[in-house]
């Protein structure tokens, strides 16, 4: 299991295209890949979940991945986050 956890510096929190991204990336992973904020968790591989969270500017966001390609996956999604200027 990988934990890491970030501050979301973009004043638009986690917006829609990077959400996109998110998922894409999460979904080519077999691990199981899980975000929360302020005590909600959802599944980084849908869509729906990861706009429920409602992350938001200067909020922490947590990232748990375990599988056998946990360590790929979490170096994807933090390649994304930084790409997108989320973190």
């Amino acid at each position: 299991m990988v934990k890491k956890s970030f501050l979301i510096k973009s004043k638009d929190g986690l917006d829609v295209k990077t959400i996109t991204k998110l998922v894409n990336i999460a979904s080519s992973f077999s691990s199981n890949i899980d975000f929360s904020v302020n005590n909600n968790i959802a599944d980084a591989k849908s869509i729906i979940n990861l706009m429920a969270l409602n992350v938001q500017h200067n909020e922490e966001l947590n990232i748990v991945v375990e599988g056998k390609d946990e360590n790929n996956a979490i170096d994807a999604i933090i390649q994304v986050l930084k790409e997108c200027q989320t973190i």
